[in-house]
């Protein structure tokens, strides 16, 4: 189906708000447009470090040259730069007006990486239910600055982009929210502080850019984390000084880089039998791609990309853990954590060198009987008619099945 017969609908399902503020030309041929808007929405005019520029032109020329953006997707490219730019310059303002700020410890951080659909997404929130631990909100993820402990005059803005952001997807992908929901004040991944820095892999999400992933994939990654850790910096300013549990997949293929910013940092890794992860992994995507393309993705075409990723992630993970003490790398087995979460959240905070008190215990639990599986509808997916067989993936995965005790035919 072309985009003349039904993109009309899903763009007027976009908050007016952002409709109104990028026609007619949400991606302009000129960036400098995009950083004059963000420039005029605050009043600011410090974007910082130069060095964001090559990425934020790398991805704005293969946003621009994309042919397969919708007009949806142009609206929702052109709000998230927007959304970025204006990040950059609150950064910056922040640490001038608190220079203080850089003082801040971020002390040996807990990092949920390993495979996407694998269980870190609930891990991470029953975590963040602790509070001896510091974790990312999506409102503050969408907006770090200002810093929230040491004023609230950002608090209604924060809040307010995080609902429309929400609203947006629900219109759009009411899919999604089987697949992945969040709510403003909801744990979520640290992804959108990368975004930042106009360097992050999740961009790619949205639709194929080439262009802007072969120039990413030669860069030194920790020109973000060192920004990621300013951001949790600004989000720990004036707020009691705990260890933060962070959480995104896509952190996996950058540990080194992570380690060089955040040389205490430990790191749990989540494991999933390849045949669940891999097609659940394609249908995310391809629902994510229906929000921002005129031509969707079949599970079919996506499952080969799947397939490849998650080779590449088991290779990741097998230099992890031969390259880093056992002491900074806990395995975690989807399994065992669905079948029994709370033995399994008592190693982790055995891990992290914590307790694991009795209000702990009874935090966790609660959370976990007031948020049952699928409370948003269930996210079904199969390989059942596709290319790719349960056979060819056990196949190709038996060394790090059997290392982590998937059965196998």
């Amino acid at each position: 189906m072309r985009e003349t017969l039904y993109v009309p609908s899903r763009v007027n399902r976009l908050p007016t708000r952002l409709r109104a503020m990028f026609d007619p030309a949400p991606i302009p041929k000129d960036p400098g447009v995009l950083m004059r808007r963000a420039m005029r929405d605050t009043g600011l005019k410090n974007f910082g470090d130069p060095i964001f520029l090559e990425g934020f032109h790398q991805l704005h020329r293969s946003f621009l040259e994309s042919n397969n953006l919708s007009t949806a997707g142009k609206l929702l490219a052109g709000g998230l730069f927007e959304i970025n730019l204006r990040n950059r310059l609150l950064i910056e303002e922040a640490c001038t007006k608190h220079p203080e700020i850089t003082n801040e410890k971020v002390e040996a951080p807990l990092f949920i990486i390993g495979f996407p659909r694998s269980g870190s997404t609930l891990l991470q929130r029953l975590l963040a239910t602790d509070a001896r631990l510091h974790h990312l909100t999506y409102a503050e993820g969408l907006m770090p600055a200002p810093p929230p402990g040491l004023n609230s005059e950002g608090h209604e803005e924060r809040m307010k982009q995080a609902k429309d952001c929400n609203d947006t997807v629900k219109r759009l992908t009411p899919e999604l929210w089987k697949k992945h929901s969040t709510e403003p004040e909801e744990p979520e991944e640290c992804y959108t502080l990368m975004r930042n820095t106009f360097m992050d892999v999740t961009f790619a999400f949205m639709t194929d850019l080439m262009p802007y992933l072969k120039w990413y994939r030669n860069q030194d990654m920790a020109i973000p984390y060192r920004e990621h850790k300013r951001q949790l910096q600004i989000l720990q300013a004036g707020r009691p000084e705990k260890r933060w549990i962070l959480k995104a997949p896509s952190h996996t293929q950058r540990w080194r880089a992570i380690r060089r910013v955040y040389p205490d940092a430990k790191f749990i890794v989540t494991h999933r039998d390849p045949c669940e992860v891999i097609p659940s992994v394609a249908s995310l995507i391809c629902t994510i791609r229906a929000a921002y393309c005129n031509t969707g993705l079949t599970l079919q075409e996506r499952l080969p990309k799947s397939f490849q990723s998650t080779m590449n992630q088991v290779n990741v993970i097998q230099d992890l853990s031969e390259n880093l003490p056992a002491e900074q790398v806990l395995h975690v087995r989807y399994p065992d954590f669905i079948q029994d979460p709370l033995d399994t959240l008592g190693r982790v905070l055995d891990f992290a060198g914590m307790s694991y008190p009795e209000e702990t215990r009874q935090a966790f639990g609660a959370y976990l009987e007031t948020h049952p599986k699928n409370e948003h509808g269930a996210h079904t997916y199969s390989l059942e008619g596709t290319p790719i067989t349960e056979n060819e993936i056990q196949s190709t995965f038996q060394d790090y099945m059997k290392t982590y005790g998937f059965p196998t035919n």
